[in-house]
């Protein structure tokens, strides 16, 4: 039996402690002589699904057995060991380990305790100094401690704490899907409390509020309070108190917006959330009935696994927004966030629909083709565009150095030309009502690019104002009209 791991190399180092470990098990005998390898095709399966199965969401109809393989991580600068829950499904796996700084090895044994694999990886955390911090919000008649409703706030902390590490880590597979290497954001620190802010409006005034106007009001109590105001600091904040619509035609007033440095989110739905790492893979499995229809990302979900994933992938895309990430066609950014329980999945599907051929000129389509080191070409429906992965991986909250360390003089505009004393890496024509993606031009270092001229095929013919998006290498972001 051996066992192989397909996207992180033996001893390597990154500055996040929630890591996703995907690989095979090529058993050795077999009655027809063949081998159990990753070559085998899969059946197409549709990015839109709802279905709420674990072997129909995942696209398997069958678990493999590949006998009781257990797999332990053991932190060497710590000294701690403990066995790890490893997800199994046609010979291949997946493994959501949480590391301690230091080196960490991962234990793979067969029934007789025989060690098949040991694969070191270390975890360096980033010293970035711009970062990501979780606040609680709460109504003025309502208090998140005492009584009991304190057991629930702490469980509910740590589910928070553990969903942001979990996006924390997806963001870095989906730059390394593009041959990037992995980045991306800083949490505020490796605790798991939440800090708590307290609004000064009512439970029934803050369900009467449009999203927006909450998100109003939300931004300027954080402005005005000098303890949390950090100029290096965005911020993730979920509403603690319900916040239903209250007719059914109100629906797509949900709880859920993000721009600048604040994303608001709802939280009714942390009670199909795993407060453990252990249990997550189980929980996006779970096929338990549960009414979503008064849930927030209700929509998408069936049971409880499929509204684990709808509210994961929900917040994943409200936090791209924080991170001047426009809307796509499709993908995290476009209508298919919900489905992000395939970035979790040994087997993931790849409709040859969304697999484009580039050109090579600058210009890129806005549906990505990822390509994989290790040489396939794939495309899951919750893929970046380049032009958005690009964005990230330059950002300054992405950077494993400290990001305010930089000079803050970004691209300039001047009449029809964009210009950047140290080079362009990104511009973006956007729609101004909705943010979508109409174009998109990137730029390496190979050949740098340090003037980019918006002539009229720049701008569709069908916009009279677009919003325009423009990165230099430092990070700086120039928004403007056009």
């Amino acid at each position: 039996m051996r066992i192989s791991i397909s996207n992180y190399n033996d001893g390597q180092v990154v500055g996040y402690n929630l890591v996703l470990l995907k690989g095979s098990i090529d058993t050795a005998d077999h009655s027809d002589g063949e081998p159990a390898t990753l070559g085998r095709s899969l059946s197409t399966e549709s990015c839109s699904s709802t279905s709420s199965s674990d072997s129909s969401r995942w696209n398997v109809p069958t678990h493999f057995d590949c006998g009781s393989i257990k797999t332990f991580l053991k932190n060497f600068d710590r000294h701690e060991k403990y066995e790890l829950s490893l997800k199994i499904v046609r010979n291949r796996f997946i493994l959501l380990i949480e590391l301690s700084e230091g080196i960490n090895c991962v234990f793979f044994q067969d029934e007789t305790g025989k060690v098949i694999k040991e694969f070191r990886i270390k975890f360096l955390p980033s010293s970035n100094d711009c970062y990501v911090k979780p606040l609680y919000i709460v109504c003025s008649d309502s208090y998140p401690e005492g009584g009991n409703d304190d057991e629930n706030f702490r469980l509910n902390q740590r589910k928070i704490h553990l969903g942001l590490k979990i996006i924390q880590a997806l963001y870095a597979e989906k730059l390394f899907e593009w041959g990037l290497s992995r980045r991306t954001f800083t949490l505020v620190n490796d605790s798991s409390s939440c800090e708590v802010i307290q609004i000064p409006r009512t439970t029934q005034e803050v369900r009467e509020l449009e999203t927006k106007h909450l998100w109003d009001l939300l931004a300027r109590e954080i402005r005005a309070n000098s303890r949390i105001w950090d100029t290096r600091c965005k911020y993730v904040a979920f509403m603690a108190d319900p916040w239903k619509p209250q007719r059914a035609e109100k629906l797509e007033n949900s709880p859920a917006l993000a721009g600048g440095g604040l994303a608001l989110i709802g939280s009714d739905f942390l009670q199909v959330w795993s407060d453990q790492f252990q249990n997550v893979l189980k929980q996006l499995g779970d096929e338990s009935p549960i009414d979503v229809q008064n849930f927030t990302f209700g929509s998408f979900s069936r049971n409880v696994g499929s509204l684990f994933s709808a509210s994961l992938g929900g917040l994943a895309h409200e936090i791209g927004h924080i991170f001047d990430l426009g809307h796509t066609e499709g993908g995290l950014m476009g209508n298919q966030y919900h489905r992000i329980d395939l970035c979790l999945s040994p087997l993931v599907s790849y409709p040859k629909s969304v697999v484009h051929v580039y050109s090579a000129d600058d210009e890129r389509q806005i549906r990505p083709k990822v390509c994989l080191p290790n040489g396939h070409i794939a495309e899951d429906c919750v893929s970046l565009s380049f032009s958005c992965a690009t964005l990230l991986f330059f950002h300054r909250w992405f950077r494993s150095t400290p990001g305010r360390s930089l000079p803050e003089t970004g691209p300039v505009l001047t009449k029809n030309t964009i210009s950047s004393n140290v080079g362009l890496t990104v511009i973006e024509i956007r729609d101004l009502d909705n943010g979508t993606i109409l174009k998109s031009w990137t730029f390496d270092r190979v050949k740098v690019r340090y003037e980019f001229h918006m002539g009229k095929s720049t701008i569709p013919s069908d916009q009279s104002v677009v919003d325009v998006i423009a990165q230099d290498f430092h990070g700086n972001i120039l928004k403007c009209l056009a």
